[in-house]
């Protein structure tokens, strides 16, 4: 990128580092982690603006993945999956102003802007992508 003048840099971190999250539901180091991306984020952002690269942070909350259906571990039974999806809803409800999950595809939407010349002015933005969830900050 440097050698062509020119780039898109698009990290993914997640909601998780815009605000501490209740023990029971997360772990200290994730959102760290989610929260030093952002933090680089800005930083490349600055650094390489020069080169004309843009950098840019996606930071979804919940979406549906793959990642959640192809756990290697035991598979829950149906009474599990029952009070999971129950437990899933309740938390849509009353956490996300949209009310739901996200889909996959709903975060490729954002990249693709991100990556193209829409966005050519735009360089060191967290992008919170979560159905309005971080409004409620």
């Amino acid at each position: 990128m440097i050698k062509n003048k020119g780039g898109s840099i698009i990290n993914i971190s997640s909601i998780a580092g815009l605000r501490a999250e209740v023990p029971e539901v997360a772990v200290a180091s994730y959102g760290a982690a989610k929260a030093a991306l952002m933090n680089l984020t800005q930083v490349a952002a600055i650094e390489y603006v020069k080169n004309g690269i843009r950098v840019n942070c996606i930071a979804p909350g919940m979406h549906k993945s793959e990642l959640g259906r192809n756990n290697p571990g035991p598979k829950p039974s149906k009474i599990q999956m029952e009070a999971m999806e129950k437990m899933m809803a309740k938390y849509c409800k009353e956490e996300i102003p949209m009310g739901r999950i996200a889909e996959a595809s709903e975060l490729a939407g954002l990249a693709v802007l991100l990556a193209s010349d829409a966005s050519s002015y735009i360089t060191g933005q967290i992008f919170a992508q979560d159905g309005g969830q971080s409004a409620r900050l």
